[in-house]
């Protein structure tokens, strides 16, 4: 599982030079004591030990939240699939490692081409061509695979998370500088989005660990998940934070642990769906960020349970324009497929 022990690598040592990614007992204890410590501060008095929490208990899913079932999977013909997106003409990409793959409707590959390091962001335009994220620079590929373009690094220490492409504009999200970048289609810097602005009331982004997911929405807004604030944030293209949600919660309807949600997708419709990291949960909300419901709780993912303290990397989700949510169990070795209960 060379793959596997490879992402397992990007850890929070290697990230800010600190302690590993958060498993589940350690994401719960963040938040506790979190909790408590703005407890205290209200009430004037010294921060209280973490409480202990029942980390069982958030294992389990009620049955009645979850509305949707398992259509099927793909098993990638790499190993361990890590980031997916979905093509204008309903092609499947997916990277594993440093390989790049495209899958037709019928799940055979039809395009695959490999880089040179590690695949951290992956992202494919209307126009069909296929954007990449290494750490700490962006590569452009055609629909055949050829490399059309290599951008410079956008600054020195570099993590590149997230990438996001529309008509003329370009966005990165950069762990390692808790930054986004707004680029021209051809490379070219244009400024920055989200940098603490008390002014503008927006706030500092806060990233424990390189996942720091953002995407375009249909409502012409850039959407960056601001993950140790547990919230989505939207912003016009030019800076000016519009829209906030999200919580930090141990209910179904928050986000627990050290930085969630890892990853987030938008149906169709324009209604969100998540991915945490900790205890594995897929859930959707609507366009103005309420809890709907559940596509898959930890059960679903046996490989994530058994190994639920060493830190596995989050899923990767996508969905297809007939609105079945695709997610990428990288320690399960598929893509595994849910549709909406009839």
């Amino acid at each position: 599982m060379a793959n596997t022990d490879q992402n397992r690598s990007w850890t929070r040592r290697q990230f800010l030079r600190g302690a590993g990614i958060f498993g589940v007992g350690s994401a719960v204890g963040t938040l506790a004591g979190r909790t408590s410590r703005a407890a205290g501060a209200k009430a004037g008095a010294p921060s209280a030990a973490p409480q202990a929490y029942d980390v069982e208990k958030f294992k389990k899913v009620d049955p009645k939240l979850i509305h949707y079932e398992p259509a099927g999977g793909i098993r990638p013909p790499q190993a361990e699939p890590n980031r997916i997106a979905f093509g204008p003409d309903e092609m499947l990409w997916v990277t594993s490692g440093k390989h790049v793959t495209a899958l037709d409707q019928q799940g055979a590959k039809a395009v695959e081409f490999s880089v040179g390091e590690v695949v951290r962001a992956l992202a494919v335009a209307q126009d069909g061509s296929v954007w990449i994220a290494l750490r700490d620079h962006i590569e452009v590929f055609n629909t055949q695979g050829k490399r059309a373009n290599k951008w410079d690094p956008p600054a020195k220490k570099a993590w590149l998370t997230s990438l996001a492409v529309g008509e003329k504009d370009v966005f990165a999200s950069d762990a390692g500088n808790r930054a986004v970048y707004r680029f021209d289609r051809a490379g070219k810097l244009l400024g920055r989005l989200g940098d603490k602005d008390a002014a503008r009331k927006v706030p500092a982004w806060l990233v424990p660990s390189p996942y720091f997911d953002l995407e375009i929405g249909g409502d012409g807004l850039l959407w960056v998940v601001n993950p140790g604030q547990h919230q989505f944030q939207a912003f016009t293209f030019d800076g000016t934070l519009e829209k906030t949600w999200g919580e930090a919660s141990f209910g179904i309807a928050g986000f627990c642990g050290c930085c969630n949600p890892s990853y987030f997708t938008r149906l169709a419709d324009g209604r969100f769906v998540t991915s945490e990291k900790g205890l594995p949960r897929v859930k959707v909300y609507s366009t103005a960020g309420q809890f709907e419901s559940v596509v898959a709780g930890p059960a679903s993912f046996p490989k994530y349970m058994e190994n639920m303290n060493s830190n596995p990397i989050p899923m990767d989700i996508a969905a297809d324009r007939a609105g079945r949510i695709y997610v990428a169990d990288t320690l399960g070795n598929q893509i595994r497929i849910y549709q909406r209960k009839s």
